[in-house]
């Protein structure tokens, strides 16, 4: 958040003072050699991607503040600090996820991704519902059941509806219908299965009482 302040300040001042001496003052304060100091720092491989939440954007932050101060900039009105305080919350990849189905054992990684949900134990039947649409639901009963669905609403469903907005519909739908999980086939002709388990296998952070994972 520090870093994306410091580039809007930054191209704030070079383009609303487009003449005089501010202009002046701030085209003789930037040189080739300064910015390539604080991008050498900033993303180094010690550094390790200034990940969110990790001690490294902590690191980034403290030095930007640095040249804050160096620089005489004011802190926002009311406030004793350039920071600004950001509850988050890390939720961690679970370390198995096994879908037993006949003789058949499917593998977390290796043959299905986990979206979200709590840990659950259940030997309950699986029922399929098409593309899982409204409709689709008040045709079959889920009760008790575990739902399986393609993904999307059709075969050209591009991925960032899928995620974004058709299977957190269809989770509820199975909420709302008494089923107990559901299960998506992903069929994607243009994203690799090890590019959607770099995706979605990884541990996360996000914003404390924000909308994520459904649960």
């Amino acid at each position: 958040m520090k870093k994306i302040l410091y580039a809007i300040i930054f191209l704030s001042a070079t383009t609303a003072f487009p003449q005089g001496k501010t202009f002046e003052k701030v085209k003789a304060g930037v040189s080739r050699v300064r910015a390539e100091a604080h991008l050498t720092f900033l993303a180094a491989d010690e550094m390790r991607g200034r990940d969110t939440g990790s001690p490294e954007i902590a690191i980034a932050a403290n030095y930007i503040e640095a040249f804050y101060k160096m620089y005489g900039l004011r802190k926002p009105a009311g406030t004793n600090s350039y920071f600004q305080e950001v509850g988050l919350q890390k939720t961690l990849p679970p370390k198995t996820v096994d879908v037993t189905l006949g003789s058949d054992v499917f593998k977390f990684k290796t043959d299905l991704l986990l979206r979200g949900g709590k840990s659950f134990s259940s030997d309950a039947d699986f029922v399929f519902v098409g593309y899982g649409l409204a409709d689709d639901f008040s045709k079959t009963n889920v009760k008790g059941k575990i739902v399986v669905t393609y993904s999307g609403t059709d075969a050209s469903t591009p991925g960032s509806k899928l995620f974004r907005v058709d299977s957190p519909a269809k989770y509820k739908l199975v909420k709302d219908n008494g089923g107990l999980a559901l299960i998506e086939i992903i069929n994607f002709k243009d994203v690799p299965w090890e590019a959607l388990v770099n995706y979605m296998a990884g541990s996360r952070t996000s914003l404390t009482g924000g909308a994520g994972r459904p649960k």
